[in-house]
């Protein structure tokens, strides 16, 4: 039997976005996404420069590191 759980899934079987995917999906410019970057948002480098991005562990660090604010809120 594999080492992978039933509940976990192969990281070839997530989809990778490009930044500029990444960008549309969250509603921020590609600027953002860099900022974000270098602030420590995962990404995966394929070779020099191509950076690619789990939706999945993007939101997870978002999340994390940004914390969830409503807008109006007391947050």
């Amino acid at each position: 039997m594999s080492d992978l759980t039933k509940n976990q899934e192969s990281p070839v079987q997530r989809a990778y976005v490009k930044s500029s995917q990444l960008s549309a999906l969250l509603a921020v410019s590609r600027r953002t996404i860099d900022n974000l970057c270098a602030q420590g948002m995962p990404y995966v480098l394929l070779g020099r420069r191509t950076a690619r991005f789990d939706p999945v562990e993007v939101s997870a660090w978002i999340k994390r590191e940004r914390g969830i604010r409503r807008m109006g809120g007391s947050n």
